[in-house]
């Protein structure tokens, strides 16, 4: 992960969010970094993972708007849960 393959970057982050294997869920704000890292390459996995975290504020401070920004960009690249959760927010009312 560290040499910049997106793909690890992103397994690792995922196993810092969940704390499975090695990470713990106080590993959060580093599964946030390396999941903003792939977001901004356009990683629609990682797009929808750091929606979900500012949407729920772990690993980062909650922040509605830019959990939409970044479900939006993952919905726009195919991802079928960023969809569905942009569904539940609007059919909560969640505008932000």
């Amino acid at each position: 992960a560290e040499g910049g393959h997106a793909g690890a970057k992103i397994a690792l982050g995922m196993v810092l969010e969940t704390g499975e294997g090695f990470g713990s869920p106080d590993d959060m704000a580093k599964a946030a970094k390396l999941f903003r890292e792939g977001a901004a390459d356009g990683n629609a996995q990682a797009q929808c993972r750091l929606g979900l975290m500012y949407l729920g504020g772990s690993g980062v401070e909650k922040n509605g708007a830019l959990a939409r920004r970044w479900l939006e960009r993952a919905k726009a690249r195919g991802s079928a849960e960023a969809a569905r959760t942009l569904a539940s927010m609007d059919g909560a009312g969640l505008k932000e």
